[in-house]
């Protein structure tokens, strides 16, 4: 792994004096147990799910050595990302969007490029925004009035 040892902000926090901070861009990190896990090769095959909060139809890649592999979705249809994946198993009141939801690795690579983060901010800010107004925690929110939110604010579904 890159380490940048010595930025200019690391002098005035005096707790990272004497740390290295790991290069920002890693292409993947830790992803949550979620309450449901997505699977890339579901995904491939356009699944949807009653709970779906955006469709993408991005690629899927795969790194081995210096090569990549790109895949397309079979059928060219885009495929769901529900809202489950935002929702830890084993920790109350947290969504998580972007590349660290719960899926698999190949789901991942589809899910963790700029537009479905788009997509998982907006569902997720939305939705933490429906447990203040409808006094629930994130796993009761109700994913029919969000998806229909989701709607009216151009949200492709």
């Amino acid at each position: 792994m890159e380490y940048v040892s010595s930025l200019h902000w690391q002098q005035d926090i005096p707790v990272w004096k004497e740390t290295d901070v790991l290069v920002v861009g890693v292409r993947e990190s830790r992803r949550i147990i979620g309450e449901f896990v997505l699977k890339g090769a579901d995904m491939k095959q356009s699944v949807r799910h009653d709970d779906d909060v955006f469709l993408s139809g991005n690629r899927f890649e795969t790194h081995v050595g210096s090569r990549v592999i790109y895949e397309n979705v079979a059928n060219g249809e885009p495929y769901g990302i529900p809202y489950r994946v935002f929702l830890p198993q084993k920790v109350e009141n947290l969504l998580v969007a972007g590349r660290s939801v719960s899926g698999d690795q190949e789901c991942i690579s589809a899910i963790r490029v700029m537009p479905p983060c788009f997509a998982m901010g907006h569902a997720s800010g939305i939705a933490a925004a429906m447990t203040i107004t409808d006094g629930v925690k994130p796993a009761d929110v109700n994913t029919d009035k969000l998806r229909e939110i989701l709607k009216n604010e151009n949200c492709v579904l």
